[in-house]
């Protein structure tokens, strides 16, 4: 790989040159699988602790206990749905501000 002041290039065995844009690779997702549950960020099942649907924010409880973020834009579907104690599966990422819920689904 070179690296140049405002690009890079990848060169593949055999010394063919071809830039970063026409190197990306393609991603096969299995038959059955959701593009989230692809991501592979780990997924787990918890509850709502609140969510202010005004503020566009709330918390979720975590199998461990553990408080974790979530806002709106976060969740898939209405976000008023989001109600105390409900169950909902998400995606534990991470940002600046620590761990927080993403691509949330309320269950049943």
């Amino acid at each position: 790989m070179k690296v140049a002041e405002d690009s890079i290039v990848l060169e593949a065995d055999g010394g063919e040159t071809r830039s970063a844009d026409d190197a990306a690779p393609s991603v096969a997702i299995p038959d059955g699988t959701s593009e989230e549950e692809a991501s592979g960020l780990p997924r787990e099942r918890g509850r709502v602790k609140w969510f202010d649907a005004e503020k566009g924010y709330g918390f979720l409880v975590r199998p461990t206990g553990d408080d974790l973020f979530v806002h709106h834009s976060e969740v898939q579907g209405d976000p008023s749905e989001l109600s105390p104690s409900g169950e909902v599966e998400y995606e534990v990422g991470r940002n600046d501000r620590g761990p927080n819920a993403r691509s949330v689904r309320p269950l049943g």
